[in-house]
């Protein structure tokens, strides 16, 4: 064997390599961000709402351009800490990109595989692929396109993202890709008419189980889930002749056989809940008329967690760490089964509107709460925070983000 000694003036000579690549390495990341908040300080002076959206976005969009989606995303980031509206909107926002994404760069080829998706796009309610897959499932609503499309997500998820998050994500896209397909084909005197526009959707859900093998009776459900979510939206707005029914927002499930019953609770639930005003104790009447307390429960969690996510959101960046006390205190007079429900769905309201993989950090406070402590209930809330953390991203993900924190 051959020995090399190393000269001490090597060792120095090495170390200081190592330091000048680390200091450029620095100091480039480092400008690239003081560029990209200099580029949204333009923003600032948009006093418009509307308009100031427009300017973020458009500054996003021409990073995605200019690099790729990793630097679209470091952008929304920015974004995010600069402008609580844009924060308090960072689904819809996001979602947004998902469509840029779609009409820019995948209809160029129409190649799946050469769009690299970064962990980042995992924020703010998988927003970017809610975007993405109901564009491009409501140009190829074909069950079989759909299920080669999710099932391939399932086998090859986005980096550190769990396989789950994105099957439920890309299933559900596809109910919205079918009920924006086919609802131009309903007569229009059937306007109106709720049934006569989910009809067609509808099947085409039940139809991926009989096309894959692999897929589920969940991913089924959670296409069937996906329809109902934008026939709730289009009530909410009058479209195709529709109306909301403030009385019993869930009306229209009540009248379907079992087996969809649920998913159209799930889909029609963000109605009730987007509304600023509505209490966890106004929540609990509305739930009132469904029978099965399971789903009642479920729905309940959803619907604080949507609450949290309307209401409270922008707060995050101007009221400091206590923001999400007024919820937690609403729930206060409930008894432990709705109490732990009610922080479950703070927690996920919380998820829903923190910077891309800052989960963790951002909840941790929630369980450390003395009325959080004083009810007992600090297990059962780290619970919930360890849940959804491994819900959303891979085991080797979450021990990575809880080192960071």
């Amino acid at each position: 064997m051959i020995k090399v000694e190393r000269s001490f003036p090597y060792i120095i000579a090495t170390f200081a390599l190592v330091l000048v690549i680390g200091f450029v390495f620095f100091q480039t990341s480092f400008a690239h961000e003081m560029k990209t908040r200099f580029s949204l300080t333009e923003c600032r002076s948009v006093t418009n709402g509307q308009e100031q959206i427009d300017c973020i976005n458009r500054i996003i969009e021409e990073e995605i351009i200019r690099g790729d989606i990793a630097d679209g995303m470091r952008v929304f980031k920015s974004a995010y800490s600069m402008f609580p509206p844009f924060a308090n909107d960072c689904h819809n926002q996001a979602h947004r990109i998902g469509d840029f994404i779609y009409y820019k760069i995948y209809l160029n080829d129409k190649d799946i595989s050469k769009i690299h998706f970064p962990s980042e796009t995992n924020g703010c309610k998988l927003g970017v692929f809610h975007g993405f897959f109901e564009h491009l499932f409501q140009d190829n609503p074909n069950p079989l396109f759909v299920t080669e499309i999710c099932e391939n997500f399932k086998q090859s998820p986005i980096e550190g993202v769990n396989p789950a998050v994105m099957g439920y994500t890309c299933y559900n896209g596809s109910g919205h890709g079918f009920q924006l397909a086919f609802a131009a084909e309903v007569p229009e005197a059937m306007w109106g008419n709720p049934k006569a526009l989910v009809q067609k959707p509808l099947q085409y859900c039940e139809r991926l189980r009989y096309i894959n093998e692999h897929v589920t009776e969940t991913d089924k459900e959670t296409c069937i889930e996906g329809i109902f979510s934008y026939i709730i939206s289009w009530m909410k707005s009058g479209e195709y002749g529709l109306s909301y029914d403030n009385k019993d927002p869930f009306s229209l499930c009540h009248t379907l056989n079992q087996d969809r019953r649920s998913s159209c609770y799930r889909g029609m639930l963000p109605g009730p809940t987007s509304t600023p005003a509505v209490s966890p104790e106004v929540i609990t009447r509305l739930l009132e008329p469904i029978g099965d307390k399971d789903v009642r429960l479920w729905l309940f969690e959803v619907s604080i967690s949507n609450n949290v996510s309307n209401t409270v959101g922008a707060k995050i960046n101007t009221d400091g760490k206590n923001w999400y006390k007024e919820t937690l205190a609403e729930c206060e007079p409930f008894d432990a089964e709705l109490y732990n429900r009610c922080m479950s769905g703070i927690v996920r309201g919380i998820l829903a509107h923190v910077k891309p993989e800052e989960e963790y950090s951002s909840v941790r406070m929630l369980c450390e709460e003395p009325t959080v402590v004083q009810r007992g209930a600090e297990d059962k809330c780290r619970q919930s925070v360890q849940y959804w953390m491994d819900y959303l991203y891979t085991p080797q993900e979450v021990l990575s983000i809880k080192e960071k924190a």
